[in-house]
């Protein structure tokens, strides 16, 4: 049948043409290939940090670790030391400037009566009043005594020659008093004597 008969005309077959691969690399959108390199970038710089946030301290190991903090925890006590000391120091300078000024003003008081011994081997007999002696002072050099009884009396005595060197009697006029003396002290100098009666008056 006509409809199956080959036809005669002769016609050349259609070409197929291939892809051309740098084509279609040419073709992608600028777009598409800065959105890759920008992903890149910061997947580099993701990275970047990532070593950035790691310190020497996070790589010593715990015995290096240890020996710095105990360095640190050394010299933090050695400067709270060097503070005390300088306070201490301060204090005891203040404490020495008092004292020099109590000393000069002759309102200084020692508490010398526990590093006192007697010598029972060597006693002093000390008799120059009449009647009971009241009080007594030594002399800051420790070389004379000082006493006044019910008398009215002021006697020194001499330590070192064991005799009486001195007497300021009751009725001496203006450095005498009228009645008992009850109080006497002797300047840090050794160069006056304070006493204090029942008259009320300090000579």
């Amino acid at each position: 049948m006509g409809f199956f008969k080959r036809s005669n005309d002769k016609r050349p077959a259609p070409k197929w043409k291939k892809k051309d691969p740098t084509a279609a690399k040419k073709s992608k959108p600028d777009s598409d290939i800065s959105s890759d390199e920008d992903e890149a970038n910061l997947f580099n710089d993701a990275e970047n940090a990532k070593v950035q946030e790691y310190s020497d301290e996070d790589f010593e190991d715990v015995q290096t670790a240890a020996y710095r903090q105990a360095k640190q925890l050394l010299e933090k006590v050695k400067g709270a030391e060097e503070q005390e000391t300088d306070e201490e120091d301060n204090d005891a300078i203040a404490h020495r400037l008092i004292r020099d000024v109590q000393e000069k003003r002759g309102i200084l008081f020692r508490r010398v009566a526990e590093k006192l011994t007697v010598d029972e081997d060597k006693p002093l007999i000390y008799r120059p009043h009449r009647f009971s002696p009241v009080a007594i002072a030594v002399s800051n050099d420790s070389k004379y005594i000082v006493s006044c009884g019910k008398d009215g009396n002021v006697v020194k005595y001499d330590l070192t020659e064991k005799k009486k060197v001195g007497t300021v009697s009751a009725n001496s006029g203006e450095n005498g008093h009228q009645g008992h003396i009850m109080a006497i002290a002797i300047s840090p100098d050794s160069r006056y004597l304070v006493t204090g009666g029942v008259d009320t008056n300090i000579k």
